[in-house]
């Protein structure tokens, strides 16, 4: 058999049920002092379920995705449920310059948890998303998020009938774009809704409490405003881009960690956000 060259990446580790009963699965050993991320993908039919310290036993569907951390000399274990079919699936180490597969999340209830660090949602489905947990806001269909998740903490992404992608922007050398397609709302009296699309109000530590760089292509037909905010309601004009170009700007965690796009109400605006790393 030929050396596997060593520029092809990095297998996923996988587990699966062997006979008709199956039994826990450890996967992952962790040791003292460690601390360390994974992605773990329910690949077959049937759903299971992830038991580790840093979170209860949770449910993982078929089809779905959760990211979960691993200290010190934790056990991550892959557990059956009673009377479901065998099981099957393969998981992948989150870190700096990985280039692992994307979350994948349909239904509801699904959770995202991590170690600190920058994610981009993105709905790939008809109906919006909320999001809610470290940050709260909703995604349109053909839109994404990004948001930043400060600690050990949860977000979690609820409504009915959903289905999307998610990364971690700042651990990964290539990502999908972020993009957002939304007919700016009216909140009275003839008042534009601002879309986020951006937030990092979550306050991020070391190595991640820089300025964050990045940049916003306007792809639709008409001009679209980009403001900051600290809060989400009071809102400050950034700059206007017109149809096919672009602006680049950078942002942290100490002031505007929110930034949204929005023109005239009913008018459609649509764009690509890219995220261009922390500022050196």
């Amino acid at each position: 058999m030929p050396a596997r060259k060593i520029n092809q990446g990095i297998r996923s580790g996988r587990f699966k049920t062997l006979g008709a009963t199956g039994a826990a699965i450890p996967i992952v050993k962790g040791e003292s002092g460690g601390l360390a991320s994974f992605r773990i993908h329910n690949s077959g039919d049937s759903n299971f379920r992830v038991d580790v310290a840093t979170l209860s036993p949770e449910l993982v569907r078929s089809g779905c995705s959760l990211d979960v951390l691993v200290k010190d000399d934790d056990t991550v274990t892959i557990r059956p449920i009673a009377g479901n079919p065998p099981f099957q699936g393969n998981y992948d180490l989150i870190e700096a310059g990985s280039d692992c597969r994307a979350g994948r999340f349909e239904a509801n209830g699904t959770i995202i948890l991590n170690q600190p660090g920058i994610y981009r949602l993105i709905n790939g489905g008809d109906n919006p998303i909320v999001v809610s947990g470290g940050v709260t806001g909703n995604v349109p269909k053909n839109s994404s998020l990004d948001f930043s998740v400060a600690a050990v903490s949860s977000d979690e992404v609820t409504s009915t009938n959903i289905q999307g992608v998610y990364e971690r922007l700042d651990t990964r050398s290539t990502v999908r774009s972020g993009r957002f397609k939304y007919t700016v709302q009216d909140s009275g009296g003839g008042t534009a809704v601002v879309l986020p699309v951006i937030d990092l109000r979550a306050a991020l530590t070391t190595p991640l409490d820089g300025l964050h760089r990045y940049r916003i292509i306007n792809a639709g037909k008409t001009q679209l405003r980009i403001k900051s905010s600290a809060d989400g309601t009071n809102w400050s004009d950034i700059a206007t881009v017109q149809r096919d170009q672009s602006f680049d700007f950078q942002m942290s965690n100490a002031k505007n960690t929110i930034i949204g796009v929005v023109d005239a109400v009913s008018v459609t605006i649509s764009g690509v956000i890219d995220y261009l790393g922390l500022a050196k």
